[in-house]
């Protein structure tokens, strides 16, 4: 296995004077920050499936959802292609095989409340379209949201919020559809 470096991946404690070394760094002995993240050896970002090569998905919740994610961005990379040559057909069945994922991967909420918001936007903002073909830019915009959760399933519930914004810019509705209807209800 090549080396990689080693970084602490949990924020210190921010002190009042830069000449008062945090708690954290007084026990380790060296200065430790947050990474955005794990660079390799050789240079180049860890991939997530290099740095959890080995999770057991039957075990844990992270390894199912990574497991989760690589086959729908398997299925939404396989729409995109079909979208942009033209086989909606095809693309929708992508799409389809897409959706089918998404329940699955909502049982991996536990991983944090953002994962749980982009799936759960991902997830109604396919079925608000109640049979209308899914648009080549909503499947990209799709793609990107997977993406970004495969790489950092554990992302801050503001990027979450970035992530559900460039769904609905595509004309995703990623709300309940009955949403609306408790909302007027209760203002009322």
């Amino acid at each position: 296995m090549p080396d990689a470096q080693i970084v602490q991946l949990f924020p210190t404690r921010a002190t009042a004077s830069s000449e008062i070394r945090s708690e954290q760094e007084q026990r380790v002995g060296v200065s430790t920050s947050v990474v955005e993240e794990i660079i390799h050896s050789a240079g180049r970002p860890l991939t997530v499936d290099e740095l959890y090569p080995d999770l057991d998905t039957n075990q844990s919740i992270l390894g199912s959802a990574l497991v989760l994610l690589a086959e729908a961005e398997t299925k939404l990379l396989d729409g995109e292609t079909l979208s942009r040559a033209g086989d909606q057909i095809s693309a929708d069945d992508a799409t389809q095989h897409f959706l089918a994922l998404l329940p699955e991967l909502f049982c991996c909420r536990s991983l944090g409340d953002s994962f749980a918001t982009v799936i759960n936007a991902l997830f109604h903002g396919l079925k608000n379209l109640n049979g209308v073909p899914v648009e080549e830019a909503q499947i990209t915009q799709m793609l990107n949201a997977i993406r970004v959760l495969r790489r950092r399933p554990f992302l801050e519930y503001n990027e979450a919020l970035a992530v559900v914004a460039r769904l609905e810019a595509t004309g995703l509705r990623v709300a309940p559809r009955g949403l609306a209807i408790i909302a007027e209800a209760l203002l009322a």
